[in-house]
């Protein structure tokens, strides 16, 4: 009956330090490259297509409801102007170094952009 009992009590130690272990390797905070952050300037495209490799370039319509990548630039703008559904906002990402991805939204005012918002993230979080 003891050897069950500790053998029983050894294997939930097990599992639990590697449930434990998971749950550390989930939660690690991102690293922001700070080197490449300090050479960005403006963080229009033509810069941060000199200094890193383009990734993907998108564009959406400015609504109440986007996920929550989106959703801090969503914010910037009042109600009135998200239910309107007429507003164009770009999204540009960037692979800036191995495992760092960078997306900068834009809202084009005439013949430029105007930068909303930038956003340093690893490559492989789940939104």
């Amino acid at each position: 009956m003891m050897t069950r009992l500790s053998l029983y009590l050894t294997l939930v130690s097990l599992l639990g330090g590697l449930c434990s272990c998971t749950q550390k390797k989930q939660t690690q905070k991102v690293e922001i490259p700070l080197s490449d952050s300090l050479r960005v300037v403006s963080y229009m495209p033509t810069e941060l297509d000199s200094l890193f490799k383009p990734l993907y370039r998108d564009s959406f319509i400015l609504q109440e409801l986007h996920d929550e990548f989106r959703n801090p630039v969503e914010r910037m703008f009042p109600m009135e102007q998200r239910m309107a559904h007429k507003t164009w906002i770009l999204e540009f990402t960037w692979h800036a170094r191995r495992d760092t991805l960078l997306t900068v939204w834009y809202l084009r005012e005439g013949d430029s952009l105007r930068t909303l918002r930038h956003f340093w993230f690893s490559e492989f979080a789940v939104f």
